[in-house]
């Protein structure tokens, strides 16, 4: 008799009316065009390395991940590639961003940090952070393009923005993940 209950509760669920204003702020959003969506933002998630700000678009990323042990590699020496991790049966490339980017991390234990699961289905790449700070959407306009460098995060970099009083370093997905795969 219980059950019968608790189902008919969940079913339930489905028969509430939407809060107030809801419909019609989707209604007004999928009517956008994808130019003007565009323009309210881009959603990405923020991270620190050391104890700078960083953000990686939220469309190239599949999953955060608790931390996990990184498995070294025999006879590979990359600073690059750290090692490898098990994740859902598969054994995935982990590299350091950190030292893609050229910022100088305290010695902590790996195995500790989170773990960002990046990429292309067929070709995902993991990479460690110190912190993860949460998902944010920031404004195009809000977008300070960089000039092009030749070396360290700001070739990896798209352009900056402010967060909560922070600059933040939006990184350019493809490039990275280019630089992931020539590590290999």
């Amino acid at each position: 008799m219980k059950e019968v209950d608790k189902e008919s509760k969940a079913d339930n669920i489905f028969e509430l009316d939407a809060p107030e204003g809801y419909l019609e702020d989707w209604a007004k959003y999928l009517a956008m065009s994808h130019h003007q969506r565009d323009a309210e933002g881009h959603g990405v998630i923020l991270f620190e390395l050391a104890d700078e700000v960083f953000a990686w678009p939220a469309v190239a990323l599949q999953v955060t991940l608790s931390p996990r042990s990184v498995h070294v590699l025999p006879h590979r020496r990359s600073l690059i590639l750290q090692g490898v991790s098990h994740v859902r049966g598969a054994l995935l490339p982990c590299m350091s961003l950190a030292h893609l980017l050229g910022v100088e991390r305290d010695k902590r234990d790996e195995a500790s940090m989170p773990l960002l699961m990046v990429g292309e289905a067929y070709q995902p790449w993991l990479f460690s952070v110190d912190k993860l700070i949460g998902f944010y959407r920031y404004q195009n306009k809000a977008l300070i393009h960089m000039p092009v460098a030749d070396e360290g995060q700001g070739c990896y970099s798209v352009g900056m923005f402010e967060y909560q009083g922070m600059s933040v370093s939006l990184l350019d997905t493809s490039l990275v993940m280019a630089a992931f795969g020539r590590a290999l």
